[in-house]
């Protein structure tokens, strides 16, 4: 997954830079985000620490609401009823993002210190900071790569691409990362934080532009700042698998840990909507 494309933005092309997370400095010259090499994917990763519900075949077309309900066992944050997918062509974007970006607590924890690239320094640093409500989110600033793997034709195009995600439904069916937006996390991720899982909800920031997104697949162990094709198409990136996103280290990724659904959700809609619901709960509203 190489890329060669800039980033947009204002007249020196960086993002604002946000409170508790320190952004690092980028090295050589910048470009697309590149590929953090191959996903997760794979039925034996997908299955960690979420299970899903099958689509149904016969579901009705239009957009789906997201309901909070009673959360599963040990979960403060609810629940979501799983509705139908998407129709939407794979060439439009999948939401509209918020303006504003998660107002987090002050009590902060040292993370981890990983790379923007496989065989780049430790750079990024993670932090962990304690909301209000006592709910933990992981935070770091990183580059946008752009991920195509998953249930689409999408990573045919890409370089190294793969046709399933780390997270699955529960029929084995991968994210589509056309229409799903979802992050990447590295494999050996959960080393430094154990709670974060698949399925986790979380933010990606750009400038003062918001959506929210689900942890969806896992790339190279110690390499942060990838994203599916439907995270870039909406905050304004170029998503092509090889030429897009960003090595810049502009964007602020969040992920309240431990606020994974039973059911991944499929669609963008009620990943907004249950994503609003689950930072709120959390103590960190995006504002």
């Amino acid at each position: 997954m190489k890329a060669a494309g800039g980033p947009p933005g204002g007249a020196d092309g960086k993002a604002p830079e946000l409170p508790s997370i320190a952004a690092p400095k980028p090295t050589g010259k910048d470009g697309g985000g590149g590929g953090s090499g191959g996903g997760g994917g794979g039925a034996a990763g997908g299955g960690k620490g979420m299970s899903g519900a099958a689509p149904k075949p016969d579901a009705a077309k239009g957009e789906p609401g997201a309901t909070a309900g009673a959360g599963p066992s040990g979960s403060s944050l609810g629940s979501m009823s799983a509705g139908p997918g998407e129709t939407a062509a794979p060439d439009e974007p999948a939401i509209q993002p918020v303006i504003g970006t998660p107002r987090v607590g002050t009590t902060t924890v040292n993370g981890g210190m990983f790379k923007l690239k496989p065989n780049g320094p430790a750079i990024i640093p993670t932090v962990v900071n304690v909301t209000p409500t006592g709910h933990s989110v992981v935070g770091f600033r990183a580059k946008l790569a752009i991920d195509a793997d998953g249930d689409s034709e999408a990573y045919r195009s890409d370089k190294t691409g793969q046709s399933q995600t780390a997270l699955l439904y529960k029929n084995g069916r991968s994210l589509d990362p056309t229409r799903i937006p979802f992050i990447v996390v590295p494999t050996d991720f959960g080393n430094t934080h154990p709670n974060v899982k698949l399925g986790d909800y979380a933010t990606v920031s750009y400038g003062p532009k918001t959506i929210y997104a689900i942890v969806g697949d896992r790339g190279p162990a110690g390499v942060l700042g990838e994203a599916s094709i439907a995270v870039a198409r909406s905050l304004g990136i170029n998503a092509d698998p090889n030429r897009g996103g960003s090595n810049r280290p502009d964007f602020e990724y969040r992920i309240v840990a431990g606020s994974k659904d039973p059911q991944p959700a499929e669609s963008a809609a009620q990943i907004q909507a249950r994503g609003r619901a689950v930072f709120e709960t959390a103590g960190a509203p995006v504002r």
